[in-house]
């Protein structure tokens, strides 16, 4: 009943409510805080990871570029031979030598890197057989009519250029791995006299891929306008002569600026950007790609990090905001019980002097302000000193407790306040309540001790009583709340005067206004 009273008549309990909505809005604005500063974080790997796919993209387009200028040249190099060694033929230039002056022009057309790959030139006729060798006066003897490149030309009703073979092993030198390049020769009438065939071992292609810097998910692929594939590093035997399966790719290729295009695919557990691009004028197609898959491991790797850490410091911050929250009401709690513990008489557990004189003074100005009654009842313990002095003082705490716990039992509502005034005398405060509403709860609160029982022999009724005088009025601006003392303690004098164990209100202050 006590602590009812606070919010009215001690404003710091107010603070303790205004406290809590102050750590509840610090929760609120620590998450706001964290919350914007993990957008923030958010944009910015966003933005690192785009910058970094502008990387890829561009460091790819390099590796392509570069790998497509050094493919490009070294076909055309050799390509140029066989133009020239299908001319001279033609004009019947070399054939009109003799074999080792033959071999030797042959030998002169090669280009200047067959330690690099480059292999021999030789002739063919029209039944497929070798007729020069630029490795040899006499030429080396092999069944080449069935091959892929000698029957594309036999079989062409015109000549169809340059023809770059799909991977195949040598007949003529260790069964190496090789591509041919091939040109058709004509006869003078246009039919088909021969080809001339150079050819490309597939460590010319792996020396070129390896001039550049790639890591060990990188690969580089060379396919045919058909998307064959001709050429891998690192280097598969198994995907030799394999096709892309893949129409659309190719359709998509074809229509893609400038034969170029850059996609992200995912095979065998790696992800890569590839790109695709057609080699100048030549019926190849280069794919470069470059994984991705560790960057975007990592990319995913520090966003799970930084999401684990902002949900730490989130819940770090809701623990500490909580803890200090909780602090502060444990340290609330012990002011109030403190506070309580100052306002509380120690022996009856009621109100004493000092809270009392707050609430009346609260409660008068109140009243004067709504125009309400305030009454006061004076309570005091009828021959208390002869009851001290026969039963002990013990026995006569026991009876000041009973009595509170009578006084406590007769008021019901929280505004209403009892204390204990000073040694056998008690003050009950009751707001807003007429003469006659106060008379009842004093006559009810003089039975509940009378009926207590508790024997005294130095009294006239044989038991503890007590006697209380009532005090009613309507306070005014130029009152103040001694007046309705002096009223109830005037009323008290006159119920100790008429016997005792009575209440007594004085007759002109039933309905008194103060002054």
């Amino acid at each position: 009943m006590l602590i009812s009273f606070r919010s009215r008549w001690f404003p710091s309990t107010g603070q303790t409510a205004f406290q809590r909505r102050a750590s509840k809005a610090a929760i609120v604005v620590a998450l706001i805080t964290l919350v914007a500063i993990r957008a923030f974080s958010v944009v910015n790997q966003v933005e690192d990871h785009n910058e970094q796919w502008q990387t890829y993209h561009q460091s790819i387009n390099n590796i392509g570029i570069l790998v497509e200028q050094d493919v490009e040249r070294s076909i055309e190099i050799y390509d140029r031979s066989l133009l020239a060694l299908a001319d001279s033929i033609t004009r019947q230039d070399l054939l009109g030598q003799d074999p080792g002056t033959r071999q030797r022009l042959l030998s002169g057309q090669r280009p200047q890197n067959y330690d690099a790959g480059i292999g021999s030139l030789i002739v063919l006729d029209e039944n497929g057989t070798v007729v020069l060798d630029s490795e040899s006066v006499a030429p080396r003897q092999a069944s080449v009519a069935d091959r892929e490149y000698f029957l594309v030309h036999k079989n062409a009703s015109a000549d169809m250029g340059l023809y770059i073979s799909h991977p195949l092993q040598n007949r003529l030198r260790n069964a190496e791995w090789i591509i041919t390049l091939s040109r058709r020769i004509n006869n003078p009438d246009g039919t088909f006299a021969g080809i001339v065939v150079g050819t490309i071992a597939l460590d010319q292609f792996e020396r070129l891929f390896t001039k550049v810097v790639l890591t060990a998910n990188d690969s580089i692929t060379l396919f045919d306008k058909d998307g064959t594939t001709i050429v891998r590093w690192p280097f598969t035997k198994a995907v030799l002569g394999q096709t892309l399966n893949d129409p659309e790719l190719l359709k998509k290729i074809d229509e893609a600026p400038d034969g170029h295009l850059t996609v992200k695919v995912s095979a065998n557990g790696v992800e890569r950007l590839r790109d695709y691009r057609r080699i100048g004028n030549l019926p190849l197609i280069q794919s470069v790609g470059i994984s991705i898959s560790d960057n975007s491991t990592l990319f995913w790797i520090m966003s799970a990090i930084s999401l684990i850490c902002f949900l730490v410091l989130c819940a770090a911050v809701l623990i500490l905001t909580l803890q200090l929250e909780s602090e502060l009401r444990r340290r609330q709690m012990a002011e109030a019980a403190l506070e309580e513990l100052a306002a509380t008489d120690e022996l009856t557990g009621l109100a004493n002097r000092r809270k009392f004189d707050d609430a009346l003074a609260f409660e008068w100005r109140r009243a004067e302000r709504e125009n309400k009654p305030v009454s006061l009842l004076m309570l005091d313990a009828d021959f208390f000193k002869a009851y001290n002095d026969t039963y002990g003082h013990q026995a006569g705490d026991k009876a000041l407790r009973g009595i509170a716990d009578c006084i406590r039992a007769g008021i019901k509502r929280p505004a209403d306040l009892a204390a204990r005034y000073g040694g056998e005398e008690f003050a009950v405060l009751l707001p807003a309540t007429d003469h006659l509403g106060a008379f009842h709860i004093a006559e009810a609160i003089r039975a509940r001790v009378f009926a207590m029982g508790l024997t005294h022999n130095k009294s006239l009724y044989g038991v503890v009583t007590a006697s209380i005088g009532l005090a009613c009025m309507y306070p005014r601006q130029i009152d103040d709340p001694a007046k309705l003392w002096r009223a109830a303690d005037d009323s008290l004098y006159l119920a100790k005067a008429s016997g005792r164990n009575g209440v007594a209100p004085l007759q002109h202050s039933k309905v008194r206004r103060a002054g």
